[in-house]
Formats: C-alpha cells, sequence, structure tokens
C-alpha cells in the first residue's frame, strides 16, 4: 500500500500537479512529507533538459549538436 502512494505521487506529479495539491490528496499536512512521496521519473527530467536545452540553444544561436555534445 505504501509504494502505491509513492506511485500515485509521483504519477500525479508527472501529469502536472503541484505538491500541495497531492499532499491535500494524499492527506498530508506537512509539505515536507508530500515532497518525499512525489519523485520526479527520469521520462520528465529528460524532456525538462531538451526543452531547457532548446531554448538556450535558439537564445545563443548555436546548433544543436554543439550544445548536445556537451549534455552527453
Amino acid at each position: 500500500m505504501h509504494d502505491l502512494r509513492h506511485s500515485f505521487a509521483s504519477d500525479a506529479l508527472e501529469l502536472g500537479e503541484d505538491l500541495i495539491m497531492i499532499g491535500k490528496l494524499l492527506g498530508h499536512r506537512d509539505l515536507k512529507s508530500t515532497a518525499r512521496y512525489a519523485h520526479l521519473k527520469k521520462e520528465p527530467i529528460q524532456r525538462a533538459v531538451k526543452g531547457i536545452d532548446l531554448k538556450i540553444s535558439a537564445a545563443l544561436a548555436l546548433p544543436r549538436e554543439t550544445l548536445e555534445a556537451t549534455i552527453d
């Protein structure tokens, strides 16, 4: 049951819910408790890195391949 709560919180976070909402859904009073339950999965982190990469490369007007070489 405990693992299910962690999965629920992580999935909610991935879907865009904020920690306050997730805490209310889990019945937490303390945001620190919720933060321990909600873990970012690998895919959303990779999406964020790619989005930031695109924004920075556009701002610098550098070829994407140049930045990809520094990230890997």
